[in-house]
């Protein structure tokens, strides 16, 4: 085999491994682009869920104060006198 015919060879072995190199490297941003993505949505989930549960506590806590005859407008009075966070 003629040294050309070697250092041409080498040529190609190099091109094509820089290929496989950038196809690995796309891959790992994909990879890592898509598990931020999911990561946020996440913590944007775990946000709302707290959100919801901590409403859904002061909500059973006004309706547990509430008297069991009490009508749905005495409810909606209550719920909308205590819209800042606290039950009294």
């Amino acid at each position: 085999m003629s040294k050309n015919k070697v250092v041409s060879d080498l040529k190609k072995i190099i091109k094509i491994q820089e290929k496989i190199i950038k196809a690995k490297e796309g891959e790992r941003k994909q990879v890592h682009d898509l598990w931020i993505h999911y990561l946020e949505k996440s913590i944007e989930g775990w946000n709302w869920y707290g959100r919801y549960w901590l409403e859904l506590k002061r909500l059973q806590k006004i309706i547990n104060k509430m008297n069991k005859n009490a009508k749905v407008k005495t409810l909606i009075e209550k719920l909308n006198y205590v819209k800042g966070g606290s039950d009294e």
